[in-house]
């Protein structure tokens, strides 16, 4: 009889399809993973014609090329990719395969507006990640750092009055931008000591510690986002001078990094963030003086999260990046955002005698052309 038993399970056991734990409860135990419910939101993203999947094969292809990753602690960030809405088992079962594939999975989160799981896995084991491959998986996606990338600028643009341009200027015309919120994703703003942005904090969310922190007022540590702050919405403090290009706007202060960056997808989830709080915080314009740290095409989870905002009726302006070369970064890369890239203003206000900087990066979009 006992033979006949351990046979039965020996059995049963065959049947089990390969690259699962016999001894778990799939998706459920062994993983201290939070509620996760599909949402009616959750949309298969296309990666179709990407030019970083040039095999067709559903990998990201850095993922395959050798090349040197951006990686903390040993660890690099990848997204999968599912074919519909997820909940708890999904991540489960990703979880399972990966961690018996020796990838060390973490879990971070999942999409909102996507049907991505944000993971951080094994560096060391990057040979594996193409075995995470399902039928139920769309795309495994690279997940690379994003980094971050005034008294003549404001009044060259036409925003601040001078006697080059005005009156038709926005602050002539009274269009200083009072009554809407700009989003700044960044480092923190250092709203209460920094003269031109006292009084302008309305909302801030905190993305960079292992929760998520709502309704603070980060600070910034770094000194960047309390920099681009001010070149947004800056008052110029008591003289007025080094004003920025909209002095009437107020301050919604998304912390995305710190000052060396981050690999943990915080800006996707500052997007998904606006998505779904815009209306309610009044946000008009999103801000992003960061890049990846690798360009694209446009077609990456960050640039169509970035499309997204615009199909929603925001304004997106993202920095085209500092590495001189053609192409660009992420969020600029996307279709829909408006890309600013830098100039030299021979310290005057007069453009007619702007020229490109040489550490701008420029288009077109070096993957396809496009302008």
């Amino acid at each position: 009889m006992r033979t006949a038993v351990f046979l039965a399970l020996l059995l049963l056991t065959s049947l089990i399809p390969a690259g699962f734990a016999v001894s778990r409860d799939i998706g459920r135990e062994g993983w201290d993973l939070p509620d996760i419910v599909p949402l009616p939101t959750q949309v298969p993203l296309s990666f179709e014609g990407w030019d970083r999947d040039a095999n067709n094969d559903r990998i990201d292809d850095m993922l395959e090329s050798g090349c040197t990753l951006d990686s903390e602690n040993g660890m690099i960030g990848i997204n999968v990719h599912m074919d519909g809405p997820i909940d708890r088992v999904d991540v489960g079962r990703i979880m399972d395969r990966a961690s018996l594939l020796g990838l060390t999975p973490h879990f971070l989160r999942v999409g909102i507006y996507t049907t991505a799981i944000y993971l951080l896995v094994s560096e060391s084991s990057i040979d594996n990640i193409p075995r995470l491959l399902t039928s139920d998986v769309n795309f495994i996606e690279y997940r690379p750092r994003i980094v971050p990338f005034l008294d003549v600028s404001s009044r060259s643009v036409r925003s601040a009055p001078s006697t080059e341009y005005s009156p038709l200027t926005a602050g002539d015309l009274s269009v200083t931008g009072e009554g809407i919120n700009i989003a700044v994703l960044d480092s923190g703003v250092d709203n209460a000591i920094h003269e031109s942005l006292r009084g302008k904090f309305v909302y801030g969310v905190d993305f960079t510690g292992t929760t998520t922190i709502f309704g603070v007022d980060p600070d910034d540590k770094d000194g960047h986002g309390t920099h681009v702050g001010g070149i947004a919405l800056g008052t110029g403090g008591s003289s007025g001078k080094y004003v920025g290009t909209a002095p009437g706007a107020s301050l919604v202060d998304l912390k995305i990094f710190k000052s060396f960056g981050t690999i943990l997808g915080n800006s996707d989830e500052a997007f998904e963030w606006i998505l779904e709080n815009h209306e309610e915080r009044n946000i008009r314009v999103v801000q992003c003086s960061f890049g990846s740290s690798v360009t694209t095409s446009g077609k990456d989870t960050t640039a169509q999260l970035a499309n997204r905002l615009v199909d929603d009726g925001l304004v997106v302006v993202a920095a085209a990046g500092n590495d001189g070369t053609q192409g660009m970064p992420s969020p600029a890369s996307a279709d829909k955002v408006i890309t600013v890239g830098a100039i030299n203003d021979m310290g005057t206000i007069d453009r007619d005698d702007d020229s490109l900087e040489g550490f701008s990066n420029r288009g077109p979009r070096a993957s396809d052309g496009d302008l």
